[in-house]
């Protein structure tokens, strides 16, 4: 009957295991509410994506080859230099709120006539702000003043529609056009401006235009320092907008 006697101890034996393991798991309580880390330590909850993200502020430019940085790196095309200098001098209290992003939304040979359709496309990022600076490719090719203007009338009512704040940069002509066309042409922009009650630049290029140390050899396109000096004045304008738009 030894063997009797075996089953039996060995019987008692597993019981007694179970219910000290049953006993162990009761006090540590459920395994998954602590995950252990590689040593054992209990690992903290992961932050939700709308803990530990920071909200952007989101400016869209919209520009021809000026915008793009024609012929300089990405990085010292003015939208870059804009970004760089709100982060630096924005106040604390708005970026430590909101981080500022602009998106270099230029390209080379865009027209006016794009400009609606370009916008619609970077709705997509949600921006809080919009820069369109453009209408020099209009003149070149002597486009006529009043559909320039129906054109750009077109995007800023669709940034309206959005409540959002439109910025517009305005352009000047050459005078081998005729004094006529170069004034009506400015004019374009001013007109805009006050009829929609959006902030203007006056000229994009103010100080950079025709300077041969500002601009590449083409005399058109700015060079590194003339994308610096743009940036000075936009990041100027802009610094206020936010300013105002963001609520302490």
């Amino acid at each position: 009957m030894a063997w009797k006697w075996a089953v039996s101890r060995m019987a008692t034996i597993l019981v007694c295991a179970g219910m000290i393991l049953i006993l162990g798991l009761v006090m540590a309580g459920p395994v998954w509410a602590s995950p252990q880390g590689p040593r054992g330590q209990a690992l903290a909850a992961s932050p939700t994506q709308s803990e530990t993200a920071q909200r952007e502020f989101v400016i869209v430019m919209i520009g021809d080859s000026l915008t793009q940085g024609y012929g300089v790196r990405s990085e010292e095309a003015f939208p870059a230099l804009v970004e760089k200098r709100l982060r630096e001098n924005l106040p604390k209290r708005i970026t430590s709120q909101r981080q500022i992003r602009v998106i270099n939304a230029g390209i080379s040979g865009s027209v006016t006539s794009e400009a609606d359709r370009r916008l619609k496309w970077y709705l997509k990022s949600k921006p809080d702000l919009v820069l369109i600076a453009l209408g020099a490719n209009d003149g070149f090719k002597g486009t006529p003043p009043a559909v320039i203007k129906a054109n750009l009338q077109k995007a800023i009512d669709l940034a309206k529609a959005e409540r959002l704040p439109v910025v517009l940069g305005g352009m000047k002509m050459l005078t081998n056009l005729g004094t006529d066309y170069v004034r009506e042409f400015e004019r374009v922009y001013h007109d805009l401006a006050k009829e929609n009650k959006v902030e203007l630049i006056p000229f994009l290029l103010e100080g950079v235009a025709l300077d041969k140390s500002l601009n590449q050899s083409d005399l058109r396109h700015p060079n590194a320092l003339g994308h610096q000096r743009i940036a000075e004045r936009v990041s100027q304008i802009l610094e206020r907008i936010i300013l105002r738009e963001v609520k302490p």
